[in-house]
């Protein structure tokens, strides 16, 4: 007999979990108001921004702590800002985490170099 179809993929099951839904809206609510505090900033000339972001939340599933939800929306939001190429590093605090997020434009040293090397070659003799 053959019993294929009758139970529900695990698999299936995990990927439309209520954690991993609650930890997705999570993130992209945080990944919203983190890009509007970038353009915000960028706007006014600066290149790197602190965020606070919160140390709790509230999970959708009893077997799951605190900290796992802390940890997966945390690791999200750090690897798509990093994946955009942004410069992020965290400070965990008592009352909440500080995200520090940097966007500078530097020029390598070598890159320099050749640049002023150019310049020099170019100069004139008064």
């Amino acid at each position: 007999m053959d019993y294929q179809g009758i139970l529900s993929n695990a698999d299936k099951l995990r990927k439309s979990s209520g954690f991993k839904v609650a930890v997705s809206n999570q993130v992209r609510d945080f990944l919203y108001r983190i890009n509007s505090i970038i353009t915000d900033a960028h706007s006014i000339g600066t290149s790197n921004v602190t965020v606070k972001m919160p140390i709790n939340f509230d999970s959708p599933d009893e077997n799951i702590s605190n900290m796992e939800m802390q940890t997966h929306i945390y690791y999200c939001i750090v690897k798509e800002l990093e994946r955009l190429n942004y410069k992020v590093k965290l400070q965990f605090l008592k009352k909440h985490t500080e995200l520090y997020i940097e966007w500078t434009v530097k020029v390598d040293k070598s890159e320099l170099d050749q640049m002023q090397q150019k310049l020099m070659s170019l100069s004139r003799s008064p």
